[in-house]
């Protein structure tokens, strides 16, 4: 059910499976799946704050559905406008509880955590906070190191594009201005020294003109994402363009 994307009537499976097998945490995992892709996100929450998750091939999923609970949590209260709300829920999806069988990675990848947090704080003026989230999403970025004698590409993945509008935040003009004047598509360096590689970083590199020229994120990514319609079309997607977007 599950992979016919019927979330739903997977769900009913799952309370019949879970009443019988109360202490499966597989099935505990795949409940919180789907109450995640039907956008019940407190209730995931709620399943994986109480799990014991063992050491095992599901538990590789089990952090990455405890962020995106807590992600969507956070988005449903940045939209009702309960920024404090929102903030705690961003701190939740950095955490690595050790009751989902999980240890936390050397360096994990968390610049759409990161990317909202920055959002948030802007929106409660906390300028400074905003500014260290938004470096945190550059820093998580290393081909835009190119700018500064690295590498030399960016785009290369679909969170690399919330690097773009992280530079604007924090004025960073000029690699913006280099990462709009990439050659999408191409491995040749640019002059800058950026490199733009895909459909994301067609992407990338267009938003990065259109921030240039004053346009508002929202507005320019909701624009772009009519030329890219493959981009966002899985559910990660569609977490990354919410981010972007605001909607």
């Amino acid at each position: 059910l599950q992979a016919a994307e019927l979330w739903a009537e997977s769900l009913d499976a799952l309370d019949a499976a879970r009443a019988r097998f109360p202490v499966d945490f597989n099935l505990a995992l795949l409940q919180a799946l789907s109450l995640i892709r039907l956008d019940r996100a407190a209730e995931a929450i709620e399943i994986l704050s109480t799990v014991q998750v063992l050491p095992s091939e599901n538990a590789r999923e089990s952090h990455r559905l405890y962020e995106q609970a807590h992600l969507l949590a956070a988005m449903e209260a940045m939209d009702a406008g309960e920024g404090a709300r929102a903030a705690t829920h961003l701190e939740s999806a950095l955490e690595w509880p050790e009751s989902l069988g999980q240890g936390r990675p050397y360096d994990p990848e968390e610049r759409l955590v990161r990317f909202l947090q920055g959002r948030v704080e802007a929106r409660r003026d906390n300028q400074a906070e905003a500014q260290v989230a938004f470096q945190a999403v550059v820093d998580g970025s290393p081909e835009l190191a190119g700018a500064s004698g690295g590498t030399g590409s960016v785009g290369s993945s679909r969170l690399d594009i919330l690097a773009i509008p992280a530079l604007a935040a924090l004025d960073r003009t000029a690699i913006l201005q280099a990462v709009a004047e990439a050659l999408p598509g191409t491995s040749d360096s640019t002059p800058t020294g950026i490199v733009s590689v895909g459909d994301a970083g067609r992407f990338a590199s267009r938003l990065a003109g259109a921030l240039l020229e004053g346009t508002e994120t929202q507005t320019a990514a909701e624009a772009l994402v009519r030329d890219f319609p493959q981009l966002f079309d899985d559910f990660e997607g569609t977490i990354i363009l919410r981010a972007l977007t605001g909607r």
